[in-house]
């Protein structure tokens, strides 16, 4: 049996089962960046319904957006129901499901098209540029750091994909970087910051293996607070820097070069990122 295959096979079996531990783990691409319990409890209200329900989440029914409405805004609480942010990432997060669902050829149609979502109500502040411009200074002696915060700021890479990026996704003499199966061209910053990377590892055409040190988010964390405390900055969580980098640059990139996998999610970040700008400026 062909290994794709046999992967279509238990992602099947998965959503037959709502085995919802499973058919995460079968999807890596869902969201990189977020641990596997947090997609879990996004998720648990919808599959625990399906199931209920006994709805066939491979072939939804003509209703299913209306259906939705009630598990999308569950709480453990019967009486109290879920933020308006929860109820949108429970969307988004369903929504890339069925995205990777229909790039595995398991289904024709994206049921979630046009699915209502609450707006987002912005819940952080941008960081100002200097302090952003003086960690990028801070950083430069750090080769390591520097590079995992050139891919933030240029191109958007969550932690996640931070730890998991490999040399072999990194094609120079293209000036491409491989990301969700779309190639992103790599901003002159990126590009450097890569080249001083893979020197030390035989230059750009033969660096192999791990692009970044950090085995761990962690490992990285514990890098950036360092840097932040070295440039006498306050701390910025590297999702907050990563909307710094698409109000910065995010006009420049597609969804897909941003690690979007929905278009929709990436206008809703945009949306959130131009909202923060304004509030920063009032």
């Amino acid at each position: 049996m062909h290994p794709a295959d046999e992967h279509a096979q238990k992602l099947t079996l998965a959503l037959r089962k709502y085995d919802l531990d499973h058919l995460i783990a079968l999807l890596p691409d869902l969201s990189p960046s977020q641990p596997k319990h947090v997609l879990r409890a996004h998720l648990k209200f919808i599959f625990e319904q399906a199931q209920k329900d006994k709805l066939d989440l491979l072939h939804p029914p003509a209703d299913f957006q209306t259906w939705l409405q009630e598990p999308l805004k569950r709480t453990r609480h019967p009486e109290k129901q879920a933020q308006p942010n929860t109820v949108h990432a429970r969307a988004t997060l369903l929504t890339r499901l069925y995205r990777l669902l229909q790039e595995e050829g398991l289904i024709q149609q994206q049921p979630l098209q046009g699915l209502p979502r609450p707006t987002v109500v912005p819940t952080k502040r941008l960081p100002h540029p200097d302090t952003v411009r003086r960690l990028h200074l801070q950083t430069q002696p750090d080769p390591a750091l520097h590079g995992a915060l050139m891919l933030i700021h240029h191109l958007a890479f969550t932690t996640g994909e931070l730890l998991a990026l490999e040399w072999e996704h990194v094609d120079f003499p293209r000036n491409e970087l491989l990301r969700r199966r779309t190639a992103s061209p790599l901003p002159d910053a990126v590009r450097q910051a890569l080249e001083r990377l893979a020197d030390p590892q035989g230059g750009p055409l033969y660096a192999s293996g791990k692009v970044l040190p950090y085995v761990t988010d962690q490992a990285f964390r514990q890098a950036l607070w360092q840097a932040s405390k070295d440039a006498n900055t306050d701390l910025v969580p590297p999702a907050t820097l990563r909307l710094a980098g698409l109000h910065a640059n995010g006009q420049q990139l597609t969804s897909l070069q941003a690690g979007y996998i929905d278009d929709r999610a990436f206008e809703d970040a945009r949306a959130v990122v131009a909202a923060l700008s304004l509030e920063h400026q009032e």
